[in-house]
Order: structure tokens, then C-alpha cells, then sequence
């Protein structure tokens, strides 16, 4: 393993690692229903994250 630093951010930085940016939710916990409000450059998006309730059903 080798160690790259890309940047210093100064000792005002709140982020000491990537580890230290952790997540509270996980993917079912999102509603991604909102991506189909931003228009169809983003209809691909919004249908590998959109819910399919049929999809529900069958498990």
C-alpha cells in the first residue's frame, strides 16, 4: 500500500478520513422518487433508482 496525498486542506478541515464520512441510512431508507422531477437528462437515473412496486411485490 502507498500513502498519495492530493491536497492539504488546511487545519480548518473537519474530515480527517474518507472512514470519518460514515452513513446513517442505507439505500432503502431513500426516496428517490424526487429524481423524477428533474426532467429526462436524468430519466435514466431516476429509473435504476426509482422503485418499481411490482418489483416490491415479488419478494
Amino acid at each position: 500500500d502507498t500513502l498519495h496525498i492530493y491536497g492539504y486542506e488546511g487545519s480548518e478541515s473537519i474530515a480527517e478520513s474518507l472512514s470519518s464520512l460514515g452513513t446513517d441510512s442505507s439505500d432503502s431508507d431513500v426516496d428517490y422518487d424526487f429524481l423524477n422531477d428533474w426532467g429526462p437528462r436524468f430519466k435514466m437515473l431516476a429509473e435504476l433508482y426509482g422503485s418499481d412496486p411490482r418489483e416490491e411485490l415479488l419478494y
